[in-house]
């Protein structure tokens, strides 16, 4: 059954989670789309890693190619655009400590294995990869906000750091059956900013961020 499923979505043209970046359709979708070549990407993270050399405030940040790629590829290689996002990206994490350093490991075992989060076995047929939210099932009494931050930015992290995804970007549908002013209550003041920053485009690699169920659409 899981084979002819495979086969199924492979004939419709939905591309596995497990692509490489050096497949012809990446390639040339990274060129059209975000303006990378050899040649631009070689030059551009010269570039990029003098900026950062030379900067004092990002004297421990990576400056390894991998690392790099995600920010040049996530402002399609503009060095100044590029440069201002590795600084918000640190920010963020300083500002928000109770997300990124203290983590409550259990809980956010068990939010995972609600269901709350997860992802389609396949891409689109335009390569991204699909993160599904269902924003009801999680529970503010018996895990807190910080819980879900830290393992939706945990998801999404790992899914950015594939290359395929950085050239096709993320696309995160919230399914809303059962969302409710119990869970959007705990959103404010604190964390209205850092949701703004996450949907505001293009802040990432997000292509889109459909609702679901009787709710509003933000396309």
């Amino acid at each position: 059954m899981a084979a002819e499923y495979e086969e199924m979505m492979k004939t419709k043209g939905f591309l596995p989670h497990s692509i490489d970046c050096h497949h012809p359709e990446l390639k040339q979708k990274a060129k059209d789309e975000l303006g990378e070549t050899d040649e631009i990407r070689g030059l551009a993270l010269e570039q990029f890693r003098e900026c950062i050399l030379a900067d004092e405030k990002l004297k421990n940040v990576l400056t390894d190619d991998e690392f790099l790629l995600l920010f040049l590829r996530a402002r399609k290689y503009n060095i100044e655009n590029s440069l201002s996002l590795l600084r918000n990206f640190f920010h963020t994490i300083a500002a928000h400590p109770e997300i990124f350093n203290m983590l409550d490991q259990e809980k956010i075992y068990k939010l995972a294995g609600s269901g709350f989060i997860s992802t389609l076995p396949f891409r689109s047929n335009d390569g991204c990869f699909i993160i599904i939210c269902k924003i009801g099932i999680w529970d503010p009494d018996e895990i807190n906000e910080q819980v879900l931050f830290s393992l939706a930015m945990m998801l999404f992290l790992c899914a950015v750091n594939c290359p395929a995804t950085q050239i096709t970007g993320v696309r995160v549908i919230f399914d809303a059956e059962g969302y409710s002013f119990k869970q959007v209550r705990r959103f404010v003041p604190r964390y209205i900013p850092l949701v703004s920053k996450a949907l505001r485009p293009p802040c990432s690699f997000c292509r889109e961020i459909p609702f679901d169920k009787k709710t509003m659409s933000l396309e």
